[in-house]
Parts: C-alpha cells; structure tokens; sequence
C-alpha cells in the first residue's frame, strides 16, 4: 500500500501508481504519518486509511526504523533520535521525555487531537504545527481518545496482526486491482524494545484500548465483506 523510497514517504498521482487503472485518473495517494485533522486542508473528499498495531509490536518496529542507515546522504530518523539511538537501557530510553510524548499513544494522538491548521496564515503555514507535533507533543487525553474512536468509525480500517487480509479488504472497498508488495524493514541488531510487552502496552493504555476498539470495528466488518464473496 505504501511506496517507499530510501526511507522517504512522499505524494504519488495515479501516473506513479495507478496509471493501469482508469478510474483512479484524477485520484491521489498520501502516505505518512499525519494528524487526521489534517483532512480539513484538503478542498474535496478524501477516503483515510488507518492501520492500527498492537503498541509493543509498534515499538519494537519503531526502534528498528530508527536504526535505518544508509549510505547517501539522505537523512534518516537515525538523525532526529540520535539522542537515544546508541541507547541499551531500557529504562533510560522511556524516561526520555521526547521519547515518551512522541512515541507514547501516539496512533491515539495522530487520530484524536484538533490541530487548528485552517488558522494558519500563509506565512505561518501548516508546517509550524507540524514541527511542534514532531518535537514536543501534547500527551492525548481521555477526550482526545474518545475522539479518536470517533474517527475511526469513519476510517477504512486495517489491522497490522492481520495485514493481507486488511490490504485485500480496503482494496476491494476503494476498487482498485494491485499486486502485493510488502516491504521487510530491516532489524536492529540490538533492539532495546524486545522484552518489554507487557510495560510497554500499559505505558501506552489508550492507544492499546484503541487497537482492542479498531479490531472490533475491523472484525465486523470483514465479517460483513466476506457475505459477498
């Protein structure tokens, strides 16, 4: 679903992606990690597609993308947690209060939290709340979770634990025909995440409560799909 290139996310029109697919003509595919509210900037309708992970799983992941090196000269998230990359103590990593208001509930976060982007003026732009999004966010609350539950009611939704049969799901939902591609992301050789299930998923409670909500709504529907076929 995602097209990855050195590391990079990045807008593809249907030239790019879809160009054996007609009536996808005048349709684009964004991919990265946005907050939802960011739809509002969008002057047509737009289908969100939100795949949802257990938090621990997420981690271990997370920490094996930010381990990414290349050899180009192209920047890695390497170089933004470079504070902690080189870290092996667990505990020292998480009391990392970056760490922790960045990578803590964030799904929760990224779904549920209001950014106010249509304020901006031209000058401002959206970019300015982005970057404050990315060094110092504000923790989600049980507001910003039932919010984000909201949401997803109204999201194509897809489970990580379950991903082949989400990806055929959203496809057949959206109408498009594609070849599976699936990107293996390379593992740290020393992943500081690995152990810690249980601490992790409660340090990251709403976001947790939301994958248990995400795979609920998820289940039903698939369950509906597959009457069709």
């Amino acid at each position: 679903m995602t097209v990855r290139e050195s590391n990079k996310y990045n807008v593809y029109n249907r030239n790019k992606l879809f160009e054996n697919y007609p009536n996808l003509a005048e349709n684009f595919f964004i991919s990265n990690h946005y907050p939802y509210s960011q739809v509002e900037l969008f002057e047509q309708a737009v289908t969100t597609i939100t795949f949802l992970r257990e938090p621990y799983t997420r981690l271990v992941s997370w920490w094996n993308h930010v381990q990414y090196k290349n050899e180009s000269d192209q920047w890695t998230p390497r170089e933004y947690h470079a504070d902690i990359c080189n870290e092996t103590d667990f505990k020292k990593i998480i009391d990392n209060t970056r760490f922790r208001n960045t990578q803590f509930n964030s799904m929760t976060r990224r779904l549920g939290q209001y950014y106010d982007f249509l304020s901006f003026t031209k000058k401002q732009n959206y970019v300015t709340m982005l970057k404050q999004e990315f060094s110092d966010p504000t923790p989600p609350t049980k507001n910003d979770f039932e919010k984000a539950k909201d949401v997803l009611e109204t999201c194509l939704i897809g489970i990580q634990e379950d991903y082949r049969t989400s990806s055929k799901y959203i496809l057949s939902h959206m109408g498009i025909e594609a070849n599976e591609k699936h990107i293996t992301e390379p593992k740290a050789l020393n992943n500081a995440m690995l152990g810690h299930q249980d601490m992790l998923n409660e340090l990251n409670f709403y976001d947790y409560e939301l994958w248990e909500y995400g795979k609920k709504l998820y289940n039903a529907r698939i369950k509906e799909y597959n009457k069709n076929f």
